[in-house]
């Protein structure tokens, strides 16, 4: 919320809101000084950098939503750093801001094809240089938000909502990949299958709660054995597995099958029986291997 006096601007920050980090490239100090203040005063974080070079690498090691770009830079043009961060940021959105000479209209008409999202003059007063910052910090705000429930909503769709790994669906995506990258570099790649033993007879007898319970401990003992960042689970059916090791031959599998077989069946999930009362129950699985050690053309 902005409030403006005879002498100042002030901008009260929303709690809903973190710190919006700003990058400023200017290579007037007055420029950068006026509106670091600003940015400092309105409650963002201010990065700064005198040209476009300097700007374009660090916003390649940090990201900042929102950028602030005069439109006299001494390296390149600034329409040509505008182009630069929209098709950068590893497909994060960056709003950007051109500040430029009010008796150069075309520079704005430059800017804003080349990509800047708004344009304001090196004139324009505190509050107005306020209000467009509430502009860019709203839908910076809103970017985030929609790429965070793009996010949650693609890892639903590949993920098993009752064990957290992936689903059938991630399976006949991925595997596919997996085995041209193995072609590609003639790499091997193995698969280990496995089912729980007599899960049905778990169901009938303790009910779906307990069966569940035991898939979610089963994935769990799974995942633990497993290279982090290389091998992956998925659950392709009811009590049907599938474990995808890169990088690993048909002796090497067999190794990894044995140890996921001793894993699970040293498990104990608790479970309520129907009257109630709390239960371990031992589950077993068997297993089948299959790899490829060499694919070529």
């Amino acid at each position: 919320m902005i409030s403006i006096d005879d002498t100042a601007v002030h901008c009260v920050r929303p709690s809903h809101l973190d710190n919006c980090r700003v990058m400023i490239v200017s290579a007037d100090p007055r420029v950068r000084e006026r509106l670091f203040q600003l940015v400092t005063l309105n409650a963002f974080e201010p990065r700064l950098s005198e040209n476009g070079a300097e700007a374009l690498a660090w916003l390649e090691l940090e990201h900042c939503p929102v950028v602030l770009v005069d439109s006299q830079l001494p390296d390149r043009p600034a329409g040509e750093v505008c182009t630069a961060l929209r098709g950068g940021a590893g497909g994060r959105y960056r709003y950007t801001v051109l500040f430029c000479d009010p008796s150069d209209p075309r520079a704005v008409v430059d800017g804003l094809r080349a990509g800047a999202d708004d344009c304001v003059s090196r004139g324009a007063q505190d509050a107005e240089l306020v209000a467009r910052l509430e502009v860019a910090r709203r839908v910076a705000t809103l970017e985030h938000s929609l790429r965070a429930a793009c996010d949650a909503n693609e890892r639903l769709a590949i993920v098993d909502p009752l064990t957290g790994v992936y689903n059938r669906r991630y399976l006949d995506r991925q595997l596919p990949r997996e085995l041209e990258r193995a072609r590609r570099y003639v790499r091997p790649l193995s698969l280990v299958a496995f089912d729980l033993d007599h899960f049905k007879a778990i169901n009938d007898r303790y009910g779906h709660d307990a069966g569940d319970r035991v898939l979610r401990t089963v994935s769990r003992a799974v995942r633990r054995r497993l290279r982090r960042g290389v091998d992956w689970l998925a659950r392709c059916g009811g009590e049907e597995f599938v474990v995808v090791l890169p990088e690993t031959g048909l002796q090497g599998a067999r190794v990894v099958a044995e140890r996921l077989r001793a894993a699970i069946a040293a498990e104990r999930a608790v479970v309520e029986t129907h009257a109630g009362e709390p239960r371990e129950l031992a589950v077993t699985a068997s297993f089948g291997v299959a790899a490829v050690e060499e694919l070529a053309d």
